[in-house]
């Protein structure tokens, strides 16, 4: 049996929180000293500076929304590491090359495609690799071997991902097809076997 190092979902999905409540911090304190003004000195047009805020405030809390998908664990399937389209898929000799788009209005969630997937960190041998082209991504953990479709980081607004995938793996996506981040499937081993685990929820 694997095992795993020691990795938290739970502490990561706090770090994840924690880097949300980080940005809309500053909404809320605009709002709340709009507040005072308005009540003690009758400010004016402040209210219209709150209305911005909040929605802004908004703005930031859907960025970084995370679902908590139900995983069906499957060693032998890849599973998607980004909600997203795939922009285009590449046949190379060695293996297959996917570009994940992720719009501005999804989901922030990183998750492992597999547990031993190379994270955030393109490899050209025999192993699955991913790498996240983004100045706002940030990895929580870059250890293997991990649980497959863990919550290993997070990135708010749009990117693109580019996935490495050996050839000893099935695609089962193509180009334009809607990727859910945990649950859609990029591919399966052509040795894979029937056996899987229950889903889990524990995010």
């Amino acid at each position: 049996m694997i095992q795993y190092e020691k990795q938290n979902p739970l502490l990561f999905l706090k770090i994840a929180r924690k880097e949300k409540y980080k940005f809309l911090s500053v909404p809320i304190v605009v709002i709340l000293i709009n507040f005072v003004l308005i009540l003690k000195y009758q400010t004016p047009y402040v209210e219209y500076i709150s209305t911005v805020f909040f929605i802004l405030y908004l703005f930031i809390s859907y960025f970084y929304k995370i679902e908590k998908p139900n995983i069906e664990i499957n060693e032998s399937n890849l599973l998607a590491p980004i909600t997203g389209k795939v922009k285009k898929v590449t046949f190379n000799q060695d293996n297959y090359s996917i570009i994940i788009q992720k719009p501005l209005f999804s989901t922030c969630e990183i998750r492992t495609m597999t547990n031993t997937d190379s994270i955030n960190s393109l490899s050209e041998n025999s192993e699955v690799s991913w790498a996240i082209k983004s100045s706002r991504v940030k990895i929580f953990s870059d250890k293997s071997p991990h649980p497959q479709g863990q919550l290993i980081g997070i990135n708010a607004g749009a990117c693109e991902l580019c996935v490495i995938i050996p050839l000893e793996y099935e695609l089962s996506v193509v180009e334009g097809q809607h990727l859910i981040c945990g649950k859609s499937i990029l591919a399966t081993s052509k040795k894979s076997s029937s056996t899987s685990n229950e889903g889990r929820d524990y995010e």
